[in-house]
């Protein structure tokens, strides 16, 4: 997957899951199961883009790029992301 398709993906989810959490917590409150739920997609969606803007910017292999990698295998395990970093679901959204 091109890497400005999968920013833009990205992007496009981390408004939507953004909205719905302002939504829920104004429904449901701050504290609510799928307002926290939504705080915390959106919180790997962020980190995914933050980490794709910082892998663009540094190129060089090295001990802390390493960490990196390995980071991104363990956090985008959980059923979010492809290991090529194709989002298939928005766990935020399938809580009603």
């Amino acid at each position: 997957m091109k890497i400005e398709v999968l920013k833009s993906e990205l992007l496009a989810k981390i408004d939507a899951t953004r909205k719905e959490m302002i939504k829920s917590a104004e429904v449901r409150g701050y504290a609510s199961e799928k307002t926290v739920r939504c705080s915390q997609e959106l919180d790997m969606f962020l980190n995914k883009y933050q980490q794709i803007l910082f892998e663009e910017g540094n190129k060089t292999e090295g001990p802390f790029r390493q960490f990196v990698k390995t980071m991104k295998n363990l956090t985008f395990q959980e059923g979010t992301f492809t290991s090529s970093g194709q989002i298939i679901s928005n766990k935020c959204s399938m809580l009603h």
